[in-house]
């Protein structure tokens, strides 16, 4: 059988569960999108620096300059700085992903028009640009290669979600295991006056109370407040009050407006905005009752237990 709770976490893991894909899907798109991004800044980056030192170095020849930056700059392990004059390609002994004249990329780059562009591979992009160098048929051709940093931002990604999946749960199985916590009492011990201005103030009516300080209870104001303000809504009552009885405490409210029918007086504690009277009518071991009489309206009533009553010295807890 289902608890409870597990009816309430039903809906809860499919929101948290599309949440979930949906967190997925747009922090994936906007880490690849930084990746092609950074590949695009580094390729420039690199472009610029070839520029401005080809500009400050006088090189014997096209093949010397290229031979001469190619192994000054620094390059990381998914970038590539290739050389091409005609019949060799210059790259430095230890690149690690060298390139030859029927790569691909190679192909792309001697053939296209354009100075940059991009290379689909199943791995990753490559996105690439190439310097020409004036008056020569040689170039540079500068590479950065984005299949690493894909497969780490999705191990990343794998990692994230599989951290907020375990989080949601843990809070998944606390929430089944651990019923919710209940609302804690606002116990309230004192005379009838005392005790109804309190529960005047949690429902925000004003009660007619009766000024005998012999009667004490002991109640759950707010709960008490809470009821008789689902009462006031219930039959749109305008007053209230609290009356003493023989061995009990009458907390009412009254509507002369409202004329219920033998059915609505048999349903009344069915319906759903009358449950906080009823919750706090069985709290407190009392009765709750209605009552309508034509042209009289009707009438809500808890009869609250007497916790201690001097009248006659007699205790009742």
């Amino acid at each position: 059988m289902i608890k409870p709770n597990g009816i309430r976490l039903i809906p809860a893991v499919l929101i948290a569960g599309l949440t979930l894909v949906f967190f997925a899907v747009v922090l994936h798109a906007a880490l690849i999108a930084r990746v092609h991004h950074q590949a695009r800044v580094d390729v420039q980056s690199t472009v610029r620096d070839f520029v401005q030192f080809s500009g400050s170095q006088e090189a014997d020849s096209a093949h010397s300059l290229l031979a001469e930056f190619i192994e000054q700059h620094p390059i990381s392990t998914d970038e590539a700085l290739v050389g091409i004059t005609p019949g060799q390609l210059i790259q430095s002994d230890w690149a690690e992903q060298p390139l030859d004249y029927g790569d691909a990329l190679v192909v792309a780059a001697t053939d296209n028009p354009e100075a940059a562009g991009v290379v689909e591979k199943t791995e990753g992009p490559i996105y690439w640009a190439s310097v020409e160098i004036e008056a020569t048929d040689s170039s540079l051709l500068i590479a950065r290669f984005t299949g690493m940093d894909i497969r780490h931002t999705q191990r990343l990604i794998r990692m994230v979600v599989s951290l907020v999946v375990a989080g949601v749960t843990v809070v998944g199985m606390l929430w089944w295991f651990f019923p919710k916590a209940q609302r804690t009492p606002q116990l309230v011990e004192g005379n009838v006056s005392m005790v109804g201005k309190s529960i005047g103030e949690h429902s925000g009516l004003e009660l007619s109370l009766p000024s005998d300080p012999r009667v004490i209870l002991r109640v759950d104001v707010s709960a008490l407040g809470t009821a008789l303000k689902a009462a006031a809504d219930f039959c749109r009552g305008t007053a209230a009050g609290m009356s003493i009885r023989d061995r009990t405490v009458t907390l009412w409210l009254h509507s002369p407006d409202t004329q219920l029918t033998s059915h609505q007086l048999n349903t009344t504690f069915s319906a759903r905005e009358m449950r906080p009277v009823l919750a706090a009518s069985q709290q407190h071991g009392a009765v709750a009752w209605v009552e309508s009489a034509p042209r009289s309206g009707c009438t809500i009533g808890i009869d609250l237990p007497i916790h201690q009553d001097r009248r006659n010295n007699a205790y009742q807890h």
